[in-house]
């Protein structure tokens, strides 16, 4: 099974596909990955190199916010995570910071850009489309599920 593992992750299959293929669990290719048995090809969302987060990682604390609003459409919300991530990004980086407080600034500014993640969108994506009006009259759904299923 070794063998085999290492080959499907080697074509980089995610942690899930080669449970399949292998008959195991997808927390034991998980384990296998984290002790370094076979290749890791565990990705995030942050993780993506097209990601605005991502390009914007290597990037020193005065500098990280900018990039994040240049390079992304943010909303007021979008704009607070920013600013507070940016604020812990500084502390964290702080070394004249309690050693206890630059930690727990890392793990705030981490958490703050997993939800940013989620929430912006690059400033060359197209807008979102418009939503669909609603139906007007009232049909039972069940009616409808009836016809497509006859």
């Amino acid at each position: 099974m070794g063998p085999e593992a290492r080959r499907l992750a080697a074509r980089g299959l995610s942690p899930l596909e080669i449970a399949e293929a292998l008959g195991v669990d997808r927390s034991t290719i998980q384990r296998w990955m984290a002790a370094g048995k076979i290749d890791d090809t565990r990705t995030t969302r942050t993780s993506d190199p097209a990601s605005p987060l991502a390009a914007a990682a290597a990037l020193p604390a005065l500098a990280w916010a900018a990039a994040i609003r240049a390079s992304c459409t943010l909303d007021n919300t979008d704009e607070k995570l920013v600013a507070l991530a940016d604020l812990a990004l500084s502390v964290a980086e702080n070394p004249a910071e309690q050693s206890s407080i630059r930690l727990a600034a890392a793990g705030r500014f981490q958490s703050l850009t997993k939800q940013l993640a989620t929430r912006i969108r690059p400033t060359a994506e197209a807008p979102p489309p418009a939503p669909v009006q609603a139906a007007t009259t009232r049909t039972d759904p069940r009616a409808i599920l009836n016809a497509t299923i006859q």
